[in-house]
């Protein structure tokens, strides 16, 4: 449920099925072991050392990764932009136009 907001599960009910249907589909085992690394992995101190021009992307509803945790992302790497987009976890699904255009504006930027 935290992955789209409320509003898009009730505008696009044919969207959301096919995504729990897809996270439904995945191996148990598979699924649990990546929740078991994601909730241990730290790679903080990695992030000064990102050198390539960084856009960070952060959903203002997202309870997974949350605007502060892309502020923390973005001001950790070095001339990092960020663009908050309305929408949950996945943002490129929920507002594929806002992503698209907030992706091609910084590729084009450039």
């Amino acid at each position: 449920a935290g992955w789209l907001t409320q509003d898009f599960r009730e505008r696009a009910p044919d969207i959301t099925a096919r995504m729990k249907a897809m996270l439904l589909a995945s191996p148990v085992e598979g699924y649990l072991a990546c929740c078991e690394a994601l909730s241990t992995l730290d790679q903080r101190a990695l992030l000064p050392k990102i050198k390539s021009p960084t856009l960070v992307i952060a959903g203002r509803h997202d309870m997974a990764t949350p605007i502060s945790a892309g502020e923390l992302i973005r001001s950790s790497i070095p001339g990092a932009s960020m663009t908050i987009i309305d929408a949950a976890h996945i943002s490129n699904v929920e507002q594929p136009h806002a992503f698209t255009d907030a992706v091609v504006g910084f590729l084009t930027q450039r």
